[in-house]
């Protein structure tokens, strides 16, 4: 008896450190990527390498899943559109698209066609299958930083830093459309989900609401702080997020134009927005290398994800809603699981 209870005495010790405290349960090891580099916690995979060895060699600026979630396409300072199979990580195809960076990717509503611009001051079309060039739209534009189709996938939008005016094109024929004059220069655009609003962001620090059908300016929204190069439509074009350089985000009312809240206080500036398929969750990716999870009720963050290595300029969410994709300034793409935050 008296030998068990020195036993059970020494295995109770071995519970607890040399300084008396609860000993820690051994860490879980770190996930590790194709490459056998560490990947940030909650992240699934990295398409890339961190050392640009792999897949872009420049930062990425914009991804977008094609409409059945089994690839991703991206766009990157090192001129090329790369296609990815988001389930195995694996580089599907890569093209040299452009002279220049390629600032924004659109795919149609129907799949069927991808547009970019760069600044190279270029818009193009694509068959994302083949990756074969269908039409130049546009060439000598100057900085192409904001690039949209409209929900019927007929027109595709596009704003140059370097002109006053929104420029439109039948995606059928490749023919120019009447324009609209938008005097502060055009950062970025985005059609409300019924097709009838765009929203146009402007280096002077406003952005424009246009009736599609008119091309009438609705209202301006002012007082945004910064020159904004992203703004998203909620799922049911009720709201406007908007944010950029030395800019907090915003939410506007569409209806009235008003100011609704600020989200954060612009020391971190977002070069990323995504709103979650209900309209609950806005999404926002941050010069500090954080994303971070907004709720749209309160205007509370609940939630971040670190670990990324560099600015984060870029974000997608796949259409079933399970994956978060996520680029910037060190060219590697992380994909990151969309489950529940911890509260």
């Amino acid at each position: 008896m008296a030998v068990r209870l020195a036993l059970l005495a020494s295995l109770a010790c071995l519970s607890f450190t040399l300084s008396g405290a609860p000993a820690q349960p051994p860490k879980e090891a770190a996930r590790l990527d194709q490459y056998g580099d560490p990947l940030p916690q909650g992240a699934r995979a990295r398409l890339g390498s961190i050392r640009g060895d792999k897949g872009h060699s420049g930062a990425v600026d914009t991804l977008v899943f094609s409409r059945d979630g089994k690839c991703l396409f991206s766009g990157s300072w090192d001129k090329t559109i790369r296609v990815w199979d988001p389930a195995t990580g694996k580089e599907l195809q890569s093209w040299p698209a452009h002279t220049g960076a390629v600032f924004r990717l659109a795919l149609s509503p129907d799949g069927a066609t991808l547009a970019s611009s760069s600044f190279d001051g270029s818009v193009r079309l694509w068959d994302p299958d083949s990756g074969k060039q269908r039409r130049e739209l546009a060439k000598g534009l100057g900085y192409v930083t904001g690039l949209a189709f409209a929900p019927d996938g007929k027109i595709l939008a596009a704003t140059s830093e370097n002109e006053q005016k929104i420029r439109f094109w039948e995606i059928a024929t490749g023919k120019p459309l009447p324009e609209i004059a938008e005097m502060g220069g055009g950062r970025a655009v985005a059609f409300s989900p019924d097709g009838r609003l765009l929203a146009c962001s402007t280096r002077d620090s406003t952005i424009g609401l246009y009736d599609v059908a008119t091309a009438k300016l609705l209202r301006r929204l002012r007082g945004v702080g910064g020159m904004d190069y992203t703004l998203v439509f909620a799922p049911d074009g009720k709201t406007l997020a908007t944010t950029g350089q030395t800019s907090p985000i915003f939410l506007w009312e569409v209806a009235t134009g008003e100011q609704r809240r600020r989200l954060g206080d612009g020391t971190n500036w977002s070069g990323a927005l995504a709103f979650t398929a209900d309209g609950r969750t806005l999404i926002s990716g941050h010069w500090d290398k954080e994303v971070r999870f907004w709720e749209m009720v309160t205007g509370g963050e609940r939630h971040r994800l670190t670990g990324s290595r560099g600015w984060i300029r870029c974000a997608a969410i796949s259409p079933d809603g399970r994956t978060l994709a996520t680029s910037g300034e060190d060219s590697a793409i992380l994909l990151w699981d969309l489950t529940p935050p911890r509260r």
